[in-house]
């Protein structure tokens, strides 16, 4: 990957999948998943009964599909996904 020539503006961003080194399946080439950021509220109540409230953030899935790095992570491959650096909607501009 090091050696490897990219365009103005590009970078690799590469993950490796939750497991040891031996097991992982291989590397491929990626697109970027999507994820939705949540906030639940979770009602607890305390040693006195008194309620309090819980805030917890995590990450939904949304695209898992095949040939993404999220669907790659699952099945423990390591992803290398090449991103651009402009994130403008040049479509709105």
């Amino acid at each position: 990957l090091v050696a490897t020539p990219l365009p103005d503006g590009v970078l690799l961003n590469v993950n490796f999948p939750n497991c040891l080194p031996e097991e992982v399946a291989g590397t491929v080439v990626t697109t970027q998943g999507k994820l939705v950021h949540s906030l639940w509220v979770d009602e607890r109540r305390d040693g006195r009964g008194l309620p309090y409230y819980w805030l917890r953030f995590g990450r939904e899935p949304v695209e898992g599909k095949q040939g993404t790095d999220l669907f790659a992570l699952r099945n423990r491959l390591v992803s290398v996904t090449p991103l651009q650096l402009d994130l403008t909607a040049h479509e709105i501009r």
